[in-house]
């Protein structure tokens, strides 16, 4: 130490550390701060799908945010830094959940369709079994022709409307 004395030396270097600590608290009180934030943001996107009863769509994904969101909660006392870049990885997460969501939602909805058309049809080909089942039955061929108009009249309101008719009334 030349210049220096080894007073002004430790001075110097109790000074630094001190400066280090000081920088090191205000990283954590920043790092606390944008954790606090993004868990508000993130408990309002999970509320905001939950109030439009989209939830149901990605019940494992919202489990997982919720977890993760208490982790990083208890992790930002012990470990700021690390919990806020656990904070700013799950933020992709939940941004991405609403669409996610919706787009299961329009899934099902198309798959709900496609069952119920394909219900529709099925019960239109079994009234159509069951009606030349029904015509066939006849043992009296001049009754049936008989009332054929009648016949050609039912046959067409049934098929028309085949959702009001059941297999049993014909």
């Amino acid at each position: 130490m030349s210049h220096e004395t080894e007073t002004e030396y430790r001075l110097r270097i109790e000074r630094e550390r001190e400066l280090r600590e000081q920088q090191r608290r205000e990283n954590e009180r920043r790092a606390r701060e944008a954790i606090s934030t993004n868990l508000r943001s993130f408990q309002n996107t999970l509320n905001s799908l939950k109030n439009q009863d989209l939830e149901k769509y990605a019940t494992a994904e919202f489990e997982n945010i919720q977890g993760q969101m208490s982790q990083i909660e208890d992790m930002s006392k012990d470990d700021p830094l690390l919990a806020e870049r656990l904070s700013a990885q799950l933020t992709n997460q939940v941004n991405n959940l609403p669409q996610l969501c919706k787009k299961r939602q329009v899934e099902k909805k198309r798959q709900e369709e496609i069952e119920k058309e394909a219900q529709r049809r099925a019960h239109l080909q079994a009234l159509g079994v069951a009606w030349q089942e029904a015509l066939q039955s006849w043992q009296n061929k001049s009754a049936r022709n008989l009332a054929l108009e009648e016949l050609s009249n039912l046959h067409a309101n049934i098929f028309e409307n085949p959702q009001n008719y059941t297999l049993q009334d014909l």
